[in-house]
């Protein structure tokens, strides 16, 4: 992964969800995945899609990694900080570990702790009164919120 993120300034580190079991509503929608490493790819990003397991997209494209991997999450987060965006869900699959990190993130999802908690917390607006910038994508289906986020020219 570090060779691939270190030949190119615009990669796109992306960690999935997919956990089979009672939790499985909160992997990422594969789908929405997809079309998301798609776009990045058709505006000239490198993109690794990194997750314990990763959902596999069979996408053949030298700008493409998949990685299945058991990594802590520092090594992963130390290998995130050195792309140019880090995209997780915010709906579960170790975002709050995400969340305490000073990394800049693109979420999509919504926040499991506002969604499911009696009273909410968002991490997110935690983040942001500390001054670190991030950004939602919301469902991941919307073209021009990706593109917005993502900088398309």
């Amino acid at each position: 992964m570090n060779n691939f993120i270190s030949k190119n300034q615009k990669t796109i580190f992306i960690r999935t969800r997919n956990i089979p079991g009672s939790a499985s509503i909160h992997n990422t929608d594969t789908e929405m995945l997809n079309n998301l490493v798609n776009k990045l790819l058709n505006n000239g990003y490198r993109v690794i899609n990194s997750g314990t397991p990763t959902f596999s997209l069979n996408i053949d494209n030298h700008r493409y990694l998949e990685v299945h991997h058991n990594l802590p999450v520092v090594v992963q987060q130390f290998l995130a900080s050195k792309c140019y965006k880090t995209v997780t869900s915010a709906e579960a699959g170790l975002f709050t570990a995400w969340a305490a990190s000073d990394i800049p993130l693109v979420t999509f999802g919504d926040e499991w702790s506002v969604t499911n908690l009696p009273e909410e917390v968002s991490l997110l607006r935690a983040r942001l009164k500390l001054g670190i910038i991030d950004y939602s994508i919301g469902n991941g289906k919307s073209d021009a919120i990706i593109k917005n986020v993502f900088d398309f020219n």
